[in-house]
């Protein structure tokens, strides 16, 4: 079962937009986290939008559930409200939108775990303006290995695997092998031109160089 995961703010216009614009089709039940606001006031914004966003879903025909976070607890507390909610489900699409901060981390850090236990989780976090989104990097990189480094140092061009194998005197099998290892991490990009494996080295590569004592 694949479930859409949604944050709610004080707007149910969000909302709207992703589900109009991404699709339901291959989507069996979407649920949505928000929390009350302790004052007055913001205690009856969030009442009205969560009444807002049931109509319209109840109206689009869709199955839903919504769960409202207590957000006076514990950073990892907050996690487990999550955890307990999507328990049982394996395929999930979080996408972070509105509420306070500690919705979108306490969204993404979820989605992090979900993902290193082996869950097909993605997270997609919008713009306030909703102009702009980006997928979220699930994954937490191992410490890089000696000749790993040396061979994302030699990746701001791209060059091909044959390239890279006559730079560090190295055979082509090797060079290949620690490519394909560097590209399932997301520290490199390739792709084919012919017979050939053209590379170069992601963000998330020069993340780690930067970051790696020993690349001075």
């Amino acid at each position: 079962m694949k479930v859409l995961v949604l944050s709610l703010g004080f707007t149910v216009e969000y909302l709207v937009r992703i589900i109009s614009t991404r699709g339901t089709s291959d989507i069996n039940k979407i649920i949505i986290f928000t929390s009350f606001g302790e004052d007055p006031l913001s205690r009856k914004r969030s009442e009205d939008t969560i009444n807002y966003a049931k109509d319209y879903l109840t109206k689009a025909g869709l199955e839903y559930e919504i769960k409202a976070l207590d957000i006076s607890k514990s950073f990892l507390n907050v996690v487990l409200q999550i955890a307990e909610v999507l328990r049982k489900y394996n395929e999930m699409e979080i996408y972070i939108l509105g509420g306070m901060r500690l919705f979108a981390l306490s969204l993404y850090y979820y989605g992090l775990i979900a993902k290193n236990l082996n869950k097909n989780v993605k997270v997609v976090l919008y713009t306030e303006d909703m102009t702009l989104k980006g997928e979220l990097p699930l994954t937490i990189p191992k410490s890089l290995k000696e000749e790993e480094i040396k061979i994302l140092k030699n990746l701001n061009d791209k060059k091909t695997i044959k390239d890279l194998a006559e730079l560090l005197q190295k055979s082509v099998s090797t060079i290949s092998k620690q490519i394909d290892s560097l590209e399932e991490n997301n520290l490199v990009q390739c792709k084919r031109i012919g017979n050939s494996k053209e590379c170069t080295i992601t963000e998330l590569g020069k993340i780690l160089l930067q970051l790696d004592d020993r690349n001075v």
